[in-house]
């Protein structure tokens, strides 16, 4: 039978699961009774059109009964429901439902079982694989130009995997782990449950699919303590069959549907997460080696050169830690051998944890610094109250892109935004329209630095990147954090106290710059490394910024038209246009 009229009905089912989180065992009474409903309205008609063919029509009551047994056989909806759609569960499999496996993760201190879902990923990609979808991805993308960035495939980390050169075309897998909260309520006794949730979902980078998701949780209407640590620490147990899934899925050719391998690439997540699995520190605060790229230690950190970094790690140094956890619970910073690195091509410390664009720019840089300029604005400077940017926050007309994550209000002098990822990204790229007409004094230095801040993220979160705008963006970031550190020095009154500031200053690349200035430093060893370039310097108490010089002497004047200042081993560089006066 063709039960395609009734796809919408099983949707309806799905989304009862899904989208509202009904319990299966809740719809499954559902989808009873709305059959129930179905009959006794059948069964109504199906006895006036009896008494119609009987009054009206010189038909037998066997004919009749014929007629009526006949219509009530051609009811498709009452043929699904008693067939492929009598169950919530069967209808779930008319659209390749892979079904979840229920994984024991022991008991707590109160003797609470602790389990996880797991949706089998050989299922699932083999629903995926011989799916339309996959057919019509066009999942074989054109490469970049040599200096754009517009993908994974594009970075260095993945051009030097030999297994990625060696495959090109391999199945790409991009895990992700998050932990969220899930807020249950009940109306019977006003109590209110807070479920911490881990979620481990995952894509194929050759097209854009969520396609797992694992979730764990310890019961109903409980506070939840099952937090990541703890989950965690559990990963054997946890990730014990996605593991044999992928490792044996590398290295084996699926033939079938596809003519290469399937492979890890990044297992991207929150910091707190990404060292859970990785097998470092979670100890931000108080451990000497925090980092997992490299091997800075805190008191390096700490130091005056916000750019500073410690060497490499490497898969030397990182089993030579292994080897020595025996007498210290962590070595450089590692506390135990990550199951994941017992895949083949994949290392967490390669890296193949790399950093969350959302957990580290949106939920902190931009979290931290916006409210804090917002807090200049308001109460420094007065040009609006906190009530009057969360009234311009709620009337905005937001495009239907940014509705789903509209800025949330800002709560009256928090140090930092309480928004999420998007909702604090579309506040930064917002704010000129929602407050600009506020701003009194464009020119402010914290108003710059607002705008300097949208700008650099807007180069961050940019779809394709060129080389030379990395280069920029450098520059961006370094003049970012020196107007930054200076307007902390301002707002503490210690300006005073330097004989020699820099405003915006940033590493020289002189490539950035036109064939002029370049012929004129070309004598002196200036390089990014080791040379600063700014347009503006306070040099005891004198501002210099975009003025004429005089030099010379008094029989042959000239002027000197400051283009440029270089900083080089604290020595002052003024790069200047020469006009000779004329008498």
């Amino acid at each position: 039978e063709d039960f395609s009229d009734l796809r919408n009905v099983s949707l309806f089912y799905l989304k009862l699961q899904g989208q509202f989180l009904l319990p299966a065992s809740t719809t499954q009474n559902i989808v009873e009774e709305i059959q129930n409903i179905h009959e006794l309205g059948q069964t109504y008609c199906l006895s006036k059109l009896w008494s119609l063919l009987k009054n009206e029509t010189p038909l037998s009551d066997e004919d009749i009964t014929n007629i009526c047994e006949s219509v009530k056989g051609f009811d498709l909806f009452s043929i699904c429901h008693t067939g492929p759609m009598r169950t919530a569960h069967s209808s779930a499999n008319l659209f390749n439902y892979v079904e979840p496996k229920k994984i024991f993760l022991g008991r707590d201190e109160n003797r609470t079982d602790r389990f996880a879902y797991y949706v089998p990923l050989r299922k699932t990609l083999k629903c995926l694989l011989e799916s339309d979808l996959w057919k019509k991805s066009g999942q074989h993308t054109s490469e970049s130009p040599s200096d754009i960035l517009s993908d994974i495939n594009d970075g260095r980390i993945y051009k030097s995997n030999n297994f990625f050169v060696e495959n090109p075309s391999c199945l790409k897998l991009i895990l992700y782990q998050d932990a969220f909260e899930v807020i249950s309520y009940n109306r019977l006794w006003g109590e209110e449950g807070t479920h911490n949730v881990c979620c481990v979902r995952f894509h194929i980078r050759n097209v854009e699919l969520l396609l797992l998701h694992i979730t764990s949780f310890k019961c109903h209407y409980q506070c939840i303590t099952f937090i990541k640590h703890d989950i965690f620490q559990l990963s054997e147990s946890k990730f014990g069959e996605l593991l044999p899934n992928i490792d044996v899925l590398q290295c084996l050719f699926i033939t079938k549907f596809f003519d290469d391998r399937l492979v890890p690439t990044p297992l991207a997540g929150d910091n707190l997460g990404s060292h859970c699995i990785g097998g470092f520190s979670e100890n931000f605060s108080r451990t000497q080696h925090f980092c997992r790229y490299c091997l800075i230690t805190r008191s390096e950190f700490q130091g005056e050169d916000p750019n500073v970094c410690g060497p490499l790690r490497t898969i030397e140094r990182y089993n030579s830690a292994l080897d020595e956890l025996q007498e210290e619970p962590d070595i450089e910073g590692v506390k135990f051998r990550s199951i994941f690195n017992s895949l083949k091509y994949f290392y967490v410390h390669l890296p193949g944890l790399p950093p969350c664009l959302g957990h580290d720019l949106f939920e902190g840089i931009v979290s931290y610094d916006l409210a804090l300029y917002l807090k200049y604005f308001i109460k420094k400077k007065g040009w609006f109250t906190y009530s009057t940017l969360n009234r311009h926050i709620k009337q905005f007309k937001y495009c239907d892109s940014d509705a789903s994550s509209k800025p949330c209000e800002v709560t009256y002098n928090a140090a930092k935004l309480s928004g999420q990822a998007m909702q604090n990204w579309n506040l930064l790229r917002l704010l000129p329209l929602i407050i600009g007409d506020k701003v009194q004094d464009t020119a402010d230095d914290v108003w710059q630095l607002t705008l300097q801040l949208k700008d650099t993220v807007e180069l961050i979160c940019a779809q394709k990147i060129s080389l030379a705008q990395i280069a920029y963006l450098d520059v961006v970031i370094q003049e970012y954090l020196e107007t930054r550190k200076l307007q902390a020095y301002v707002s503490a009154g210690l300006s005073g106290q330097t004989i020699l500031q820099i405003k915006s200053g940033s590493p020289f690349y002189s490539t950035l710059y036109s064939k002029s200035i370049q012929d004129a430093v070309r004598q002196f060893d200036f390089t990014e490394t080791n040379t600063n370039a700014t347009l503006e310097i306070l040099y005891k108490g004198t501002s210099y910024k975009g003025q004429f010089l005089v030099t010379g002497s008094i029989e042959a004047v000239e002027f000197g038209e400051l283009q440029l200042i270089l900083i080089n081993n604290e020595a002052v560089h003024v790069l200047v246009s020469v006009y000779k006066a004329e008498f």
